[in-house]
C-alpha cells in the first residue's frame, strides 16, 4: 500500500485495516515520528511542501499536485525493482 504521509493518521489507519500488507509512505511535509509512521517504510519527496509536482512527474490519474501526486515518481522508481507486486495507491485529495 502506498500513500503520502505527514501526521501518519492515514498511514496508521491503513496499517490497521491491512495488517499483513507492506505500507509505504512518501513524506511530503511534516516528518513523522516513529510512532506516527508506525511500520511504514518511508521515502522523502524531493519536492518542498507547497511546491507542485512537475508535469512530467505527475501520475496518470487525477491527483493534487502539491500533495498526493508527489508519491508517483518515487513509486515509479520502486516499481522498476518490484514489477510483479500487487499494489494499492491511496490517493487522498482527488
Amino acid at each position: 500500500i502506498w500513500s503520502v504521509i505527514s501526521s501518519g493518521t492515514l498511514s496508521r489507519s491503513l496499517q490497521q485495516a491491512f495488517p499483513h500488507a507492506t505500507v509505504h509512505g512518501v513524506i511530503v511535509g511534516h516528518h513523522p515520528t516513529p510512532e506516527q509512521a508506525g511500520r511504514a517504510i518511508l521515502y522523502q519527496s524531493p519536492y518542498k511542501f507547497a511546491q507542485p509536482i512537475k508535469a512530467q512527474d505527475a501520475p496518470p490519474y487525477p491527483s493534487v499536485a502539491e500533495y498526493d501526486a508527489k508519491l508517483w515518481p518515487i513509486y515509479q522508481e520502486w516499481r522498476k525493482t518490484n514489477p510483479d507486486a500487487n499494489v494499492l495507491i491511496w490517493n487522498v485529495g482527488a
